[in-house]
């Protein structure tokens, strides 16, 4: 089982010559660090432009420690622009889904679809993002998605989903929603259980990842894995 897991690992690695992936990371895998090409040189610029919708989000609609952090938001939507995705799932609604309609509206044509367990906050997602004159197309609850739209292939995917427990219960089925070139940014990596059921993750996917504590981490210490190395 391990040959076969190395075997898969390798075979991938060899795809991301030359890929986008390569070029989006300065590959570091001694402890699985992630230096992300540009992104230290953006973030005050990134951090200057979604501040103040940052502060309104996390004192009219939540709090600092349920909201991703401000820091989190920041990369997410440096991927978003760096990667171009035509695809985006964002697996528990918030101020990612603020982002990710934000990046939507630069770009043109990009889905995005807001999934939650929670009606009431999803309700309160639409309202945020409709006060920003942003989409409210795309905003699903999660059993409702989950049945509806298994052919669903996402370029990126923002796994900051519910409850841990109820996030790792998930988990399994993010695999349905991928393909060879998805790169999935899981958040609160700080936590034991997501950071265990992670690791059970790539281990049976036999993917790459990244962390970025040393460069995304908020004063909770918080921060993110970036898994990616699908199968096609």
């Amino acid at each position: 089982m391990a040959g076969n897991i190395l075997t898969k690992a390798l075979v991938r690695a060899s795809r991301l010559k030359g890929s986008l992936h390569q070029a989006l990371f300065h590959m570091r895998y001694e402890k699985g660090h992630a230096e992300i090409s540009g992104f230290r040189k953006e973030y005050s610029v990134l951090k200057q432009a979604l501040e103040p919708a940052y502060q309104d989000y996390i004192t009219s609609i939540s709090t600092p420690e349920s909201a991703i952090s401000l820091e989190c938001a920041c990369l997410v939507m440096f991927l978003a622009r760096t990667l171009k995705p035509k695809v985006i799932l964002d697996m528990g609604s918030g101020f990612s889904s603020y982002i990710f309609r934000l990046y939507q509206k630069e770009a043109g044509s990009c889905e995005v679809c807001s999934v939650d367990d929670s009606a009431h906050w999803l309700e309160n997602t639409k309202a945020y993002i409709s006060k920003h004159g942003l989409s409210i197309e795309g905003l699903y609850e999660w059993g409702d998605f989950n049945r509806k739209y298994q052919s669903m292939r996402a370029d990126l995917i923002l796994f900051d989903f519910s409850t841990p427990s109820t996030r790792l219960a998930a988990l399994p089925m993010l695999i349905r929603y991928c393909h060879k070139d998805t790169l999935i940014c899981a958040d609160d990596v700080h936590k034991t259980s997501i950071r265990e059921g992670l690791e059970n993750f790539i281990r049976l996917h036999g993917l790459h990842y990244m962390d970025t504590a040393s460069i995304a981490k908020d004063s909770y210490g918080r921060y993110q894995r970036i898994l990616f190395g699908f199968d096609d």
